[in-house]
């Protein structure tokens, strides 16, 4: 396969169900499609994007906004856009940023109906569509009695989330390396 550079820099990638293509996500908002995968629309390059996630049937996607928006494309339903939380502050490299501006980091589609799940900075998790909300990760204790015991604080900054193959649960990576359930 040919190497693909991005000037801007990638925000996400994601394949298509059949694994035969991809969408990629530029920092800019810009989407590109590879292989079996269609291009079905981009947002406002000036908006700010964080993440996509592609329907069941790979014939549309999602992509979220750091403003909490959530943008459909091709077969994706239209979802309300993420409330956002206000007064805690996040690290992220060397930066701060209040919750404001990081109302929605990452997102994962629904593997088998049309749902998404939305986590924001600070873990918390919104569901739209088919998707059911299993709680937020913040303040909950994880792995309760055992020696790596943790809890996923406000001021961790939530990184990734991934859905289990049936769409029954989910799990939240934040930035110290803990992993939610």
């Amino acid at each position: 396969s040919p190497v693909t550079s991005f000037a801007n820099g990638v925000r996400a990638i994601t394949s298509t169900p059949d694994g035969n293509g991809y969408w990629v996500l530029e920092l800019g908002g810009r989407i590109h499609a590879y292989g079996s995968a269609t291009h079905y629309g981009s947002p406002d390059p000036f908006l700010g994007t964080y993440d996509m996630a592609v329907t069941h049937t790979g014939l549309g996607y999602w992509v979220i906004g750091q403003d909490g928006s959530v943008f459909n494309y091709g077969d994706a339903p239209a979802y309300s856009d993420v409330a956002k939380t206000a007064g805690i502050t996040f690290m992220e490299g060397v930066g701060l940023f209040d919750a404001d501006t990081r109302v929605a980091t990452c997102c994962v589609a629904h593997p088998t109906k049309y749902g998404l799940w939305i986590a924001n900075g600070n873990g918390e998790v919104t569901a739209r569509g088919g998707a059911t909300n299993y709680g937020g990760m913040v303040d909950r204790v994880f792995h309760a009695g055992y020696s790596d015991s943790f809890v996923f604080t406000p001021t961790e900054w939530c990184h990734a989330i991934e859905c289990t193959t049936d769409g029954d649960g989910y799990w939240v990576a934040g930035a110290s390396g803990h992993i939610a359930q």
